[in-house]
């Protein structure tokens, strides 16, 4: 992860090659945590790029916290597809 001062946001590289950048939106959450949104993706390999259409993708949607009353660190994460719904979520918890 990197902040690119250019685009006023973080850029996450993802993959073992790091060839797809996606570009993260972090807010304070209501509840006190932390809440990073996924956005603009892209694609690069050493000739070619070009941003990733959102059709064959996911938005992600984390949220993180800390529980003060369960003394524990709490997590949710939505993916979704603005055309296929939901792709996949999780709830859970780590100290």
């Amino acid at each position: 992860m990197i902040y690119s001062e250019q685009r006023s946001r973080i850029i996450d590289y993802l993959g073992t090659h790091q060839h797809l950048a996606v570009d993260i939106e972090l807010r304070a959450a209501p509840n006190g945590g932390l809440r990073l949104r996924s956005g603009a993706q892209r694609f690069y390999e050493r000739l070619i790029a070009f941003p990733f259409p959102m059709l064959l993708s996911g938005i992600a949607d984390v949220c993180e916290w800390y529980d003060d009353a369960e003394q524990q660190f709490k997590i949710e994460v939505k993916v979704t597809n603005k055309v296929w719904g939901p792709l996949f979520g999780y709830k859970g918890t780590f100290r």
